[in-house]
């Protein structure tokens, strides 16, 4: 017996970089995200909350996940650098789906990257046997960035 697959699409949202010129550079998401399940028809809709001057939104998210019929069914709120609250609107149940991961020590000079994503370009020696000498994880300035050495 096959499982059921089911179709998602995901349409992104904006990409915002902020103080480009002056003052501390940041990237941050704003606007609507929509996730559609094809297979049930079901749509979350997710707000990216632009930060704005006073940085009072500053990682928020909010949306609402409905069903085929268009009926809100489930909140989800939080903050992308925390964690995210879903909250069940029949029941009023809520439950934490989401946790930011830990960041590693020197974070701030590796451009915040968390562990995982420094994991990405993580070059075993028997990967490197494979490699080509242009590879770009052979870089040295790469591994420099990644070590925050650089």
């Amino acid at each position: 017996d096959a499982e059921p697959c089911e179709h998602y699409t995901f349409t992104p949202n904006k990409t915002y970089v902020g103080n480009l010129i002056i003052g501390e550079t940041y990237i941050e998401p704003q606007g609507v995200s929509t996730v559609i399940n094809h297979s049930t028809g079901d749509k979350a809709e997710i707000d990216y909350k632009i930060r704005g001057w006073s940085g009072k939104n500053k990682e928020e998210i909010h949306g609402v996940i409905k069903n085929s019929l268009g009926e809100p069914k489930y909140h989800i709120y939080g903050k992308y650098s925390e964690n995210f609250i879903l909250k069940n609107l029949e029941t009023e149940e809520e439950k934490e789906i989401w946790t930011a991961p830990s960041y590693p020590e020197n974070h701030v000079l590796m451009y915040g990257m968390s562990s995982f994503s420094l994991q990405l370009n993580l070059l075993t020696d028997k990967l490197r046997e494979k490699l080509p000498p242009t590879d770009v994880r052979l870089r040295q300035d790469m591994r420099a960035w990644e070590s925050g050495l650089q």
